[in-house]
């Protein structure tokens, strides 16, 4: 499984979503082999990550140029027996657009704020092309492409409208049954270099980092 996570909007999340996602795979009862790949430059995933030495992880970090492009690190890795997380750049499309390329599933986080929303047209335009390229037999497959939203306020129907208003303007881009929830452990566990599953498995956010892993993994082998 080979997993982006895009957005084009600074802060929506991305590089919490991909920690604690990586690490859960990892944590798993298989213990399977696990790679992320860090496309910002500001490396925000390594160096939480790089903080404990874990079994079965590898990190890299990508650039825009030769030989540590997205689609290059990706050849060295045996995607066969190991999940790829790609945490993407705000600010670089053509990063995005070559991990979500070579992805089998696209992550689009979105925080319950129409200022999230309106911010969704580049990262749009973007898989749909990738999209095109599938139709046209270019590629032989697009990536299943699926909007989360994060960050979601216990008491508040936000989220509700939010999701109602994604289902309105793309109405080809399923919405994930999983919401995350604004929670102070996704920002605490962050600073001691750990998951939420490994801070607090107790937690409501560890459930939900759970319950994001389990859904996508059934997406994607639905997809096969």
């Amino acid at each position: 499984m080979i997993v982006t996570l895009a957005s084009r909007k600074g802060g929506s999340g991305k590089s919490t979503i991909a920690i604690n996602l990586t690490l859960v795979l990892l944590g798993g009862r298989l213990k399977q082999n696990v790679a992320l790949i860090d496309a910002d430059e500001q490396r925000s995933s390594i160096n939480i990550l790089k903080r404990y030495k874990r079994e079965n992880l590898t990190i890299y970090g990508a650039t825009i140029d030769k030989p540590n492009r997205p689609s290059d690190i990706l050849k060295t890795i045996n995607t066969k027996n190991t999940h790829v997380i790609f945490d993407t750049a705000p600010h670089s499309q053509e990063m995005m657009y070559e991990c979500a390329l070579k992805s089998s599933l696209v992550i689009i986080p979105v925080q319950p704020s129409l200022l999230d929303v309106d911010a969704l047209e580049k990262t749009i335009k973007a898989l749909l092309t990738i999209r095109t390229l599938a139709e046209e037999g270019q590629i032989q497959k697009a990536p299943e492409c699926y909007f989360i939203i994060n960050r979601a306020k216990a008491g508040t129907i936000l989220a509700y409208q939010i999701k109602q208003q994604l289902k309105k303007m793309y109405p080809n881009f399923p919405i994930m049954k999983t919401v995350l929830g604004e929670r102070e452990v996704y920002k605490q566990s962050l600073f001691t270099g750990q998951s939420v599953m490994e801070y607090d498995r107790k937690s409501d956010a560890a459930q939900e980092i759970k319950n994001l892993a389990k859904e996508l993994n059934g997406i994607y082998h639905k997809g096969k």
